[in-house]
């Protein structure tokens, strides 16, 4: 066997735990992307709904990490979907735009961090 096939294959080894190790950083920014815009979009009445924006990591391992865009604060699907009652309220969506709008430059913040994470395993 040839010392190049050697090391190429030394390095195709690596692939694995260098796309694992940087999955969990890879989604978490794909979720900032998010996080971002619906920060943004989010209505500012008295502030609170737009202070409770915030971005967590949720379970990861093995192969798959999940990072998730969040609103905090209790009233934020009745701003977002409107309601009736006593006192009807129209919608004013802020999250599903927000995701509408950013969802593919997220998708490409993912990738460019796993892609980062290949060159730096075959380099």
């Amino acid at each position: 066997m040839s010392n190049d096939f050697k090391r190429y294959a030394a390095k195709l080894l690596g692939i694995n735990p260098a796309v694992k190790a940087a999955l969990p950083k890879a989604v978490e920014a794909g979720a900032k992307v998010i996080r971002q815009e619906v920060e943004q979009r989010a209505p500012r009445d008295s502030g609170d709904l737009a202070r409770s924006i915030g971005d967590r990591a949720l379970d990861s391992g093995g192969n798959s990490a999940s990072h998730q865009a969040h609103v905090g604060i209790f009233y934020a699907l009745y701003v977002e979907r409107g309601h009736g009652g006593q006192h009807p309220a129209p919608a004013h969506p802020f999250f599903r735009p927000a995701f509408d709008a950013k969802e593919q430059e997220a998708r490409d913040k993912v990738l460019e961090t796993l892609n980062d994470a290949l060159k730096g395993a075959m380099a």
